[in-house]
């Protein structure tokens, strides 16, 4: 396993935000917004801003951001989103995915942590702590190789649970597309992290908490052309 630091690309932007620690809910999504299709990167990421804006969602995990000529669809992400945090994949030529996640709360500086997940097309599944209203929270944002998604999940679910045997008092949020079943990911992820909790709301896109209770969720029709649905959260400390 490589799990190296790494200090987080974050858009600064954002005014600073009280954020008393207290009890309360908050909304969190992941959405794999892989394409099928001649739609631009602004397009489909405004749509998704629209929608995400639409279910009050404070922090989210994207997948398969890609290249798309000159550009990054990254670059897109950050603009429409302004104002929000925003912290990706470190760049690798040989990845044909980045990760990001986003985030209306600041992200707590130095505190990335990158699992890669080696093969003939290196995945880095990203992880950092973020500052939000019901304390610091520590959010996953994980897409496994469909050649191998075992694999891949396997050597994630680890680096959560060794990163949380290092911040124990810290609640986890691991969200993303698994590329397994429900059934299969939570079967690994109890032979793992048993005390990780989840609520069955797709296919192979999934949230799981520790320390943390998930009140609600749902996914929701996708608005861009593509294979996935995403996925929305209500999480709350309340009761832990």
């Amino acid at each position: 396993m490589n799990i190296s630091i790494y200090i987080p690309v974050v858009d600064g932007s954002a005014p600073p935000v009280p954020l008393p620690d207290g009890v309360g809910n908050m909304v969190v999504a992941t959405y794999n917004w892989g394409y099928e299709g001649d739609d631009s990167a602004d397009y489909r990421i405004n749509a998704i801003h629209d929608q995400f804006v639409t279910n009050q969602v404070e922090i989210a995990s994207i997948q398969e951001l890609r290249f798309e000529g000159s550009s990054q669809e990254i670059d897109a992400l950050a603009d429409h989103f302004s104002g929000w945090y925003v912290v990706r994949t470190p760049h690798n030529e040989e990845q044909e995915y980045e990760n990001a996640i986003i985030s209306q709360y600041p992200i707590v500086g130095g505190s990335q942590v990158n699992v890669v997940i080696p093969g003939d097309q290196d995945r880095t599944n990203i992880s950092v702590k973020i500052d939000t209203p019901i304390g610091d929270i520590r959010v996953w944002s994980i897409h496994t190789r469909a050649d191998d998604p075992l694999y891949g999940a396997d050597i994630t679910v680890q680096g959560v649970k060794d990163l949380s045997d290092a911040e124990p008092t810290i609640p986890i949020i691991l969200m993303g597309d698994f590329n397994l079943s429900y059934k299969d990911t939570r079967d690994l992820v109890d032979s793992i992290f048993p005390e990780m909790i989840s609520t069955k709301l797709s296919y192979i896109d999934h949230i799981f908490v520790y320390q943390l209770f998930v009140v609600g969720g749902y996914s929701a029709p996708r608005v861009v052309a593509g294979q996935h649905d995403p996925v929305f959260a209500t999480v709350t400390n309340e009761g832990v």
